[in-house]
């Protein structure tokens, strides 16, 4: 567990609890804000969370349709205009995003092609 980004957390926790109180009139105690604080970073490292709040991107796997079981960068590969209809169309919002980001991040390279102009006789 990193010792740093533990004490970051807790120093954040407390002045956004500070902040509050002061807002809002309402008592806040210091010791729940660090021990909830803490439980939330232990659950955070076990799932994989570096423990500055961010984690890391795990690939979204497609789980119906013709790709299901899938994820969004193996349809950059195999099948872009589907990954194009989600990114567009998808109705879960997350999938549309996670698409986007698929598309934007693997962008279509293509060669630079002179095609000369038929010679007219």
């Amino acid at each position: 567990m990193d010792r740093q980004a533990l004490k970051d957390c807790l120093v954040t926790a407390i002045q956004v609890s500070k902040e509050v109180q002061a807002e809002t009139g309402c008592p806040i105690n210091a010791e729940d804000v660090v021990k909830l604080s803490i439980a939330a970073f232990i659950q955070m490292s076990r799932n994989g969370g570096n423990g500055n709040g961010h984690q890391p991107a795990r690939p979204l796997v497609i789980s119906f349709g013709k790709h299901k079981g899938r994820t969004l960068e193996e349809l950059a590969k195999v099948d872009r205009s589907y990954l194009n209809w989600l990114a567009q169309k998808s109705e879960i919002e997350k999938i549309r995003i996670a698409a986007k980001q698929v598309l934007e991040a693997n962008p279509v390279v293509t060669a630079k092609v002179t095609i000369p102009k038929p010679v007219q006789k």
